[in-house]
């Protein structure tokens, strides 16, 4: 989300997040050095992304408790759909206006590069949901072989890797850690939930009940703020909608994200605090 005149997620920042997360794949972790890859974009939070190997990482360990100061800039941050449920309860969750490529966030900031919810120590806001793009940080899925298949990537230079401290990546033979093999994981699933929120996503706007909107924020020291770029659902749509496209919703699951979106209209004023 961003300030007047600024999406949630411009077509820049989304083109980035497809670096991550449009293949299909097995996401191996490389045993071998891996070679030079361009990245001229790079998701949101990542300085950098390399494919994760031995060779190269073979001594960093990964931190138990990193904080969240990596995404101290990001003022909205893109949700899953079995997130919206309990993101709803912290955050406005809107939809961002990209046509085809519209996908749910999380509102955490009324100023383009703040997130009101990640303090200046990096600690994240006491009992508010974190996002799992956020707790998937350092890891990300990246591209190989022209893009046939999906490697753990890693931003090699995050606060929460050392070589000194924390559960080591590679065991001594140079294979790979349960901490690893656990980052894989999370990252298939995370995907995989991506994927599926990006289809149901499509048919909520397929029928036309999303309206453009801006937020007009009147901030404790009298100051006003807009955050603008993004579309909700309109509640008489909704309602004006033939059965047989309500029941369509319900049977995907569609009309759960729906719901939960239309009840985080309320969490506005956590953006106020």
């Amino acid at each position: 989300m961003a300030p007047e005149k600024k999406t949630p997620a411009s077509k820049a920042a989304e083109k980035k997040h497809k670096l991550a997360e449009n293949d299909e794949a097995n996401a191996p972790i490389e045993t071998a050095p891996a070679p030079h890859r361009a990245q001229p974009a790079l998701p949101p939070m990542y300085a950098a992304i390399e494919a994760l190997s031995a060779t190269r990482h073979g001594a960093l360990k990964l931190a138990a408790s990193q904080g969240y100061g990596h995404a101290a800039k990001m003022s909205s941050i893109i949700l899953a759909a079995s997130e919206i449920p309990a993101a709803a309860q912290d955050f406005p969750v809107v939809f961002s206006d990209q046509g085809d490529n519209a996908m749910p966030y999380a509102v955490t900031g009324h100023a383009e590069g703040v997130n009101l919810h990640v303090d200046a120590d990096g600690a994240w806001r006491k009992d508010a949901y974190i996002p799992a793009y956020v707790r998937r940080y350092p890891f990300i899925f990246i591209k190989s072989d022209g893009g046939k298949r999906l490697l753990l990537g890693v931003d090699p230079g995050a606060s929460a890797l050392s070589q000194t401290e924390g559960a080591p990546l590679y065991k001594a033979d140079g294979k790979p850690s349960a901490t690893a093999r656990n980052a894989v994981a999370f990252c298939k699933a995370y995907k995989s939930e991506l994927d599926r929120t990006g289809v149901l996503v499509r048919q909520i706007m397929d029928t036309g009940i999303t309206v453009a909107r801006r937020a007009n924020v009147t901030l404790p020291g009298g100051g006003k703020a807009a955050v603008a770029g993004f579309r909700i659902v309109d509640e008489k749509k909704l309602g004006a909608l033939p059965d047989e496209t309500f029941l369509a919703l319900r049977k995907s699951g569609a009309l759960t994200i729906i719901y939960c979106h239309l009840m985080s209209m309320g969490s506005w004023r956590n953006l106020l605090a």
